[in-house]
């Protein structure tokens, strides 16, 4: 997971945890479904972040070879 970037996650995750919880409207107890909505997001986050970062992959620099002397 080294090679993906991180912001494609995170930027899932927020996206995913706010829907998530936007969409639920709790008649009693806030905190079971906010605990359920998080891991939601994250393992959405994961795959959305995953398939994402293998549909775009990150444009590799050119590497500079050193001269030796």
């Amino acid at each position: 997971m080294g090679r993906f970037r991180k912001k494609d996650y995170i930027i899932s995750f927020l996206f995913l945890l706010l829907s998530f919880v936007i969409s639920i409207t709790p008649v009693n107890g806030i905190i079971v479904p906010i605990i359920k909505s998080f891991f939601a997001a994250l393992i959405g986050a994961v795959l959305l972040g995953t398939i994402t970062n293998l549909i775009f992959p990150k444009k590799s620099r050119p590497t500079v070879e050193k001269k030796k002397l």
